[in-house]
């Protein structure tokens, strides 16, 4: 049985949902690498937060967010691309309210910049990030979701 959750009956009241946080960590080299794993069902995710901690490169570097699914197949982009090369410690990476693009901003957002978005319907798989180029710098990245099917988790790589 799977359902749509009341986002205003999680814990907290944030109607955000479950947090998971992963620890500040290098940028994939010229690949992508795996920040999250969904795995036992379909999750609704809510907010997806990045937070560079070291200086990001100069390399050009586009980067996107993408689903390696459980399934055969490439992985599916889940966002545009972004150029994040020179972005300072403190620079914040979500989503636009259309859940397609990802954006960036130093030092806040305003609270209509995510406040709309509706998120995605994700099944088992690595959310990535993927690099396109070699580069240095940390980011730290939060995910907020909901299970959808019972069992259904999300967990840091």
């Amino acid at each position: 049985m799977s359902y749509i959750p009341d986002p205003n009956a999680q814990s907290g009241g944030n109607g955000l949902g479950t947090q998971v946080s992963r620890a500040a960590a290098d940028l994939p080299q010229s690949t992508a690498g795996t920040l999250f794993t969904i795995s036992g069902g379909r999750v609704w995710v809510r907010l997806l937060l990045g937070e560079v901690t070291t200086v990001i490169g100069v390399t050009s570097n586009v980067t996107k967010i993408t689903l390696d699914r459980e399934i055969v197949g490439s992985p599916v982009d889940l966002t545009n691309v972004l150029d994040i090369r020179l972005d300072v410690v403190g620079t914040y990476y979500t989503l636009d309210n259309s859940f397609t693009a990802l954006r960036q901003a130093s030092g806040y957002f305003y609270p209509n910049v995510v406040s709309t978005a509706k998120g995605w319907i994700l099944g088992q798989g690595d959310i990535q990030l993927d690099c396109a180029a070699s580069n240095t710098g940390q980011i730290k990245w939060d995910i907020w979701y909901h299970p959808l099917d019972a069992g259904a988790t999300i967990v840091a790589a």
